[in-house]
């Protein structure tokens, strides 16, 4: 962070040891703050009584943090989920208290594995998705698409769409903004509609290829 500090990001089941925070079920977010030397200045289980995975955290430039994953819970500090897995996301202080955060999502499985924030101060990232519920069906092609989202810097959609072929796209870990809108890596099952060059048989188990975009 700058100060000699470190915040990692994992997921826990326990509530000893090194996790005296309040664990709220299953697996909760925990985020814990480290000085040079390794000691825990404070640690913090974030999540409800459902399965919250770890995700991702970013250093933002007002000092604050961003952490991005996936949760099912429907109470404790998540509060709402549409369905599934649904995209989590929260900012909190360097002292680890929640200032903001937002679901994002609908019935099917929704993740997020990078996120960037902007040069206008919102976020964007990708996810897994369908059209249903807050996912238009702008861009769809079948299966399950690539869900990219920007938002405002208070978590409120400002633009979406879907990108993919007919059979499985989605998110990868690797994104950028640029000069004019943004490159991203995906992974995906198809070789039509956005899709083009894919290696193997379209549609197969388990047959993935890395696919990069870069939209405007």
């Amino acid at each position: 962070d700058g100060k000699g500090c470190y915040y990692i990001s994992g997921n826990t089941w326990s509530s000893d040891s090194n996790v005296q925070s309040y664990n709220h079920g299953q697996g909760d977010r925990w985020i814990f703050k480290i000085d040079s030397l390794g000691n825990i200045i404070w640690e913090r289980c974030f999540g409800g009584s459902g399965e919250d995975y770890p995700g991702g955290l970013r250093l933002l430039s007002d000092g604050n943090l961003i952490s991005f994953g996936a949760s099912s819970s429907s109470d404790g500090d998540v509060g709402i989920n549409y369905g599934y897995l649904d995209v989590w996301l929260f900012i909190f202080t360097p002292e680890g208290e929640i200032v903001q955060s937002k679901v994002f999502g609908n019935n099917i499985h929704n993740n997020v594995h990078a996120l960037v924030e902007t040069r206008d101060g919102g976020f964007f990232f990708t996810s897994k998705g369908i059209p249903g519920g807050m996912i238009p069906s702008a861009g769809y092609h079948g299966g399950y698409d690539l869900w990219c989202v920007k938002l405002d810097r208070h978590f409120n959609i400002e633009g979406q769409k879907l990108y993919g072929g007919s059979y499985a796209d989605d998110g990868l870990y690797g994104m950028k903004e640029l000069d004019n809108g943004y490159v991203f890596l995906a992974r995906t099952n198809s070789n039509d509609g956005d899709v083009t060059g894919f290696n193997g048989t379209p549609g197969q188990n388990n047959t993935y290829n890395i696919w990069v975009v870069r939209i405007d």
